[in-house]
């Protein structure tokens, strides 16, 4: 049997606890009054750099990977080569930087803010 890698268990963790959060603001979702949310969010300036920061740290590191995955199917490097290590590890880290995002909305819709958007 094959072990996971410290890699691969990072990954996984990262993809169960993003999952969390999506499951926790969709159940929310339903319930909350748009526009509250709308002029909180963006009249936080704060919040919305990190989001945008978020968004292009994950974005930035999956082009790397996906041009070794690409580099890799059209057999330019092999599977093995320490490019394909860095790239993985750049997808995770671009995972993570979603599931940071994921808990900011997460934050601001339920951490201190219970029944500000009724």
């Amino acid at each position: 049997m094959e072990y996971l890698s410290l890699v691969h268990k990072i990954a996984i963790t990262a993809a169960i606890t993003g999952l969390y959060f999506v499951i926790r603001i969709w159940l929310r979702w339903n319930t909350i009054n748009l526009e509250v949310l709308k002029a909180r969010i963006f009249l936080n300036k704060t919040f919305i750099k990190k989001n945008l920061i978020y968004v292009t740290l994950a974005t930035l590191l999956l082009v790397p990977y996906q041009v070794v995955e690409l580099f890799e199917h059209v057999e330019f490097i092999s599977e093995h080569h320490i490019l394909f290590e860095i790239s993985e590890i750049m997808e995770v880290v671009s995972l993570i930087f979603l599931v940071v995002l994921l808990y900011e909305w997460f934050s601001i819709l339920f951490v201190g803010n219970k029944d500000k958007f009724q």
